[in-house]
């Protein structure tokens, strides 16, 4: 069912029988119901973020800040990363969330990649002035050396890959570093 950016509306919902081969035209539609959809509340003033950006992701999206749950970790652990993004235009497309996780020669280690708010705010129903909370949770491998590592993140289109600019590139890393530690010293 298509509906408008803000999902809004009412809607009927229609079953259609098609000849066996499924070809058009259809032999019988039938409305069965009829859908109110409320919408959802989009939010207008800037959520908290630990670390504020406004690194804008071509024109039409803009990075406003995140949160990260933690800066130390170990092998195995899981790192989530809070992203708030705000809307400057409805985006004219869908665009997916990717997240990963580097290590010091730039070698991703772990990745997320999704649909905003865990796939349920698509950016092409994204309001203008919108603001939205979009969690990822970076599972890392148990194997995942000590050292220094970085998140970059970056909005591309599926299936083609194409990634929108943003700060002269096609992704964004983050200003905070992660340590991962050997794992006994965060059991102690």
């Amino acid at each position: 069912v298509a509906t408008p950016p803000d999902g809004r509306g009412s809607y009927t919902l229609t079953v259609a029988v098609l000849p066996r081969d499924g070809s058009l035209p259809i032999v019988h539609a039938e409305p069965i119901a009829e859908l109110q959809i409320a919408g959802r509340a989009p939010r207008y003033d800037p959520p908290p973020a630990a670390v504020h950006l406004g690194q804008r992701f071509g024109s039409d999206i803009e990075l406003a800040g995140y949160t990260l749950d933690r800066t130390q970790l170990e092998g195995g652990d899981r790192v989530k990363l809070t992203l708030v993004w705000h809307a400057l235009r409805t985006p004219p497309q869908r665009y997916k969330v990717f997240v990963h996780f580097v290590d010091e020669q730039k070698r991703t280690v772990a990745q997320r990649d999704g649909e905003p708010a865990a796939g349920t705010l698509a950016t092409a129903r994204w309001l203008p002035g919108e603001y939205i909370i979009d969690d990822h949770v970076v599972p890392l491998p148990a194997d995942t050396r000590p050292g220094i590592y970085r998140l970059e993140v970056g909005l591309y289109q599926a299936p083609a890959g194409a990634r929108l600019p943003v700060d002269g590139g096609d992704s964004l890393e983050l200003p905070q570093t992660v340590r991962v530690v050997p794992r006994t010293l965060l059991r102690r």
